[in-house]
């Protein structure tokens, strides 16, 4: 088959091939061939974006300005290098328009000073957003407490889009009482909540918007004050909730894990990593919790 007669084959052949191909493959190998070529790849909807350190460079200077961010299904910026390489990503293509993004996951990265701020006032517009995977950091992180508490009061409270369309939340920040917003926390449609530190406190008062959907709660670490007081439970209970994984601190009693236990009544897998409070919660006292759950 010659040159001219793979050029002439109709739209609908092209694109199932480009189905093959990731974003960076697809504008690597056929992008600027021709300018029918071209306009077939402009048209190819529903793509994943996934943005690390090595491709970063080639996403904005040869596939971010041809491509329509209406037609981004899913974006990713992901690093595990802990080294947090800063992204001017969103100061040229806004957050905002990506208007029917499913899937945003950011972690690993840094943004220049404010630019995390408008990149979270900017989540409401997403209103068919299902998935939310953020670690929002700037340098330096005078606004940190801030934009998390604001983050928070997005996805809880003042978002009618985000509180209808999350289904699959994944937090990276510690979650205490100066991050908690004073809102009513209000129902969500979530249905996967994971927190990477929570105190025992605050997740009480999420309760109430994890209540009607959630169906599995991982928390890295679920944090108790270190003056052991107890705290009184919430008067909602997690009724949907079946997979919950958890691991305490150090200052964990039985108290504590009776009490945030006994807001997951329908709960059949559950693990919990008890090894940093072996001194205050022993073998014997966790059997006796869960037998009893």
């Amino acid at each position: 088959m010659n040159k001219t007669t793979i050029e002439l084959l109709p739209t609908e052949l092209w694109m199932i091939l480009f189905q093959y191909f990731d974003v960076c493959e697809l504008y690597a190998q056929f992008n600027g061939l021709n300018s029918r070529i071209d306009r077939i790849i402009q048209s190819v909807n529903n793509l994943c974006l996934r943005i690390d350190e090595a491709n970063h460079i080639f996403y904005l200077e040869h596939i971010m300005p041809w491509i329509h961010c209406e037609n981004v299904n899913s974006l990713s910026f992901l690093d595990d290098s802990k080294t947090y390489p800063q992204t001017e990503f969103f100061l040229l293509y806004p957050l905002e328009k990506f208007i029917e993004l499913r899937s945003f996951v950011f972690r690993g990265w840094s943004l220049p000073f404010h630019n995390p701020r408008e990149v979270i006032e900017q989540l409401p517009h997403l209103t068919y957003l299902q998935k939310l995977d953020v670690e929002l950091h700037e340098f330096p992180q005078d606004n940190y407490e801030e934009n998390n508490k604001r983050l928070m009061e997005l996805i809880f409270n003042s978002s009618d889009n985000l509180r209808k369309s999350l289904k699959y939340v994944i937090m990276n920040m510690y979650i205490g009482l100066n991050i908690l917003p004073s809102v009513t926390f209000l129902p969500t449609n979530i249905e996967y909540f994971q927190v990477s530190i929570i105190d025992l406190e605050p997740f009480l008062k999420l309760i109430p918007s994890l209540e009607s959907c959630c169906k599995t709660i991982e928390f890295e670490y679920l944090e108790v004050n270190h003056t052991g007081e107890l705290i009184l439970p919430s008067l909602n209970v997690l009724n949907c909730c079946t997979k919950l994984t958890i691991k305490t601190n150090c200052y964990s009693k039985f108290g504590h894990l009776k009490v945030f236990l006994s807001h997951f009544p329908e709960v059949k897998e559950l693990i919990i990593d008890n090894a940093p409070a072996d001194d205050q919660l022993t073998a014997d006292q966790l059997e006796i919790l869960v037998r009893n759950h």
